[in-house]
């Protein structure tokens, strides 16, 4: 929403946009979308991007440490706010220093009501629709992922996780089905 983004640019003290560093990692994913994020924003905002892409291990260290100028494109799928982690003022995953007494509010509600399902969806979704007009983060669109396995590998469905970090957690309800294996000449 272009027009949105210019109303609150100019509610920001940037009415005629601004200048910007913005550094990445030579993933395909960001250096295929850095340079059409850039023409972008300064066509329909008036925001001019310097890009700066790094090598994977500056690039680690530098959202590690938080040592970015001003923005850092970074991997996240989707926003989903009521995680946290990357918007809670001393996450280390907070890569947006966002600092929102609001949403350190909203962590301290979800921590206090955390078995109480009913209780946890009522505050995830005022929290939802706080956190995503702020535009702490902006999430580009997200591109397939395909994944391939053997029919002898039993209970995986293409699982690459059971939650956040824990990523390889899924691969202990997987099987091997060692007789369809051997019956398939392998």
């Amino acid at each position: 929403h272009p027009e949105k983004a210019k109303t609150l640019l100019t509610e920001a003290g940037y009415p005629d946009g601004f200048k910007a560093h913005v550094c990445y990692s030579g993933s395909t994913r960001y250096t295929d979308f850095a340079p059409m994020l850039k023409q972008y924003w300064k066509k329909n905002l008036g925001v001019d991007l310097e890009l700066r892409q790094l090598d994977r291990a500056v690039y680690t260290n530098t959202w590690v440490k938080k040592t970015h100028e001003e923005m850092i494109m970074y991997g996240r799928s989707s926003y989903n706010p009521h995680v946290m982690y990357s918007s809670y003022s001393t996450s280390a995953w907070n890569l947006a220093r966002v600092n929102d007494p609001k949403l350190d509010d909203f962590y301290a509600k979800m921590a206090a009501a955390y078995t109480d399902w009913d209780k946890k969806s009522a505050i995830m979704k005022e929290l939802n629709l706080y956190a995503i007009s702020r535009v702490h983060h902006i999430h580009p669109p997200v591109g397939y992922r395909y994944f391939l396995w053997q029919p002898w590998m039993k209970n995986f469905h293409g699982e690459v996780a059971l939650g956040v970090f824990k990523s390889v957690g899924a691969f202990k309800f997987v099987w091997l089905d060692s007789e369809l294996k051997k019956s398939l000449g392998f």
